[in-house]
């Protein structure tokens, strides 16, 4: 509203002056002076010259002060603008990279259920920081630290380093997407993109063998890229797992449990250049893929 207000000045305040200018050269001179005496209070004298000269400075001054006014609110929402490209972009990648672990809404583990969902929960205050002043070293001691584990990953821990130094397909830029969309707690526009890409969503359920605790586990963390018939996983970024345990996996290791456990401890390790990340598992989870994947013949 103050800026509206100064440059409404700033505009009626020349055409005011140039108007007043108008009138006072009508009431100087006499109508039936010559063109050259009816023009002339316009185009001589220091007082007008003077006056042309104080009415721009005026005008500069009103503008200027318009535009500092109005900063902060075009920081704003430029700022807005760039956290929503963002989360949109940080949402794109987690559907396909990170939801398999860390389930639609960030809930991991803890809200998952035993065999679901096996990545750290992200939808926690712990992570969810506003950038305030009160709350500015908190916030950047949070993402530098979600930074580095989508980076570098956490020993000794399923999560694996994701960041192109260390074989993964994330530059930094896209990590900062990531980072931004877990901090913000914005999980409606994962949701939004899940769905859109028809990607798999799995809820607990009780696991009484091991064949079926094998089968939650493939359908939530592969069935992000495999498509698996019959199943929630519907991913279509790599192969579908039909018919695995009849084929040899990835084309270079004959099917069995312990070749099912090799690959999907360390893909790139086996087949190079493989896009298929290391998931290094608990062994218990690991054997219960492979029993679920000799299955399907």
């Amino acid at each position: 509203m103050l800026t509206f207000v100064i440059v409404a000045v700033a505009l009626i305040f020349p055409v005011a002056v140039i108007l007043d200018s108008w009138r006072r050269r009508r009431v100087e001179v006499p109508e039936t002076g010559s063109e050259q005496e009816v023009d002339l209070p316009l185009t001589q004298g220091n007082g007008r010259k003077l006056l042309f000269g104080v009415v721009l400075i005026i005008e500069t001054f009103l503008l200027m002060i318009a535009y500092a006014a109005n900063e902060p609110g075009r920081q704003e929402a430029a700022a807005a603008v760039q956290h929503d490209f963002l989360v949109e972009r940080g949402a794109h990648s987690y559907v396909s990279l990170c939801m398999s672990c860390h389930g639609l809404d960030g809930q991991g583990f803890l809200e998952g259920g035993a065999g679901v969902y096996i990545g750290r929960p992200l939808n926690t205050g712990a992570f969810q920081i506003e950038d305030t002043p009160d709350n500015a070293e908190a916030f950047e001691e949070t993402r530098a630290f979600l930074y580095k584990t989508i980076q570098n990953g956490r020993e000794d821990t399923p999560m694996v380093g994701w960041g192109l130094e260390n074989g993964g397909p994330l530059n930094y830029e896209m990590i900062n997407e990531l980072v931004a969309l877990i901090m913000s707690g914005e999980w409606e526009m994962v949701a939004h993109f899940a769905e859109a890409e028809s990607l798999a969503t799995p809820t607990a359920q009780p696991t009484e063998s091991e064949e079926e605790l094998g089968k939650v586990l493939t359908v939530s963390v592969c069935g992000a890229c495999h498509a698996i018939d019959g199943t929630e996983a519907t991913g279509i970024a790599a192969p579908a797992l039909d018919g695995i345990a009849s084929r040899q996996i990835a084309g270079v290791l004959p099917f069995n449990r312990e070749n099912v456990v090799r690959w999907v401890q360390n893909p790139p390790g086996i087949k190079k250049g493989s896009q298929m990340p290391p998931y290094p598992l608990p062994e218990e989870q690991l054997q219960a893929i492979a029993v679920y994947l000799e299955t399907l013949k």
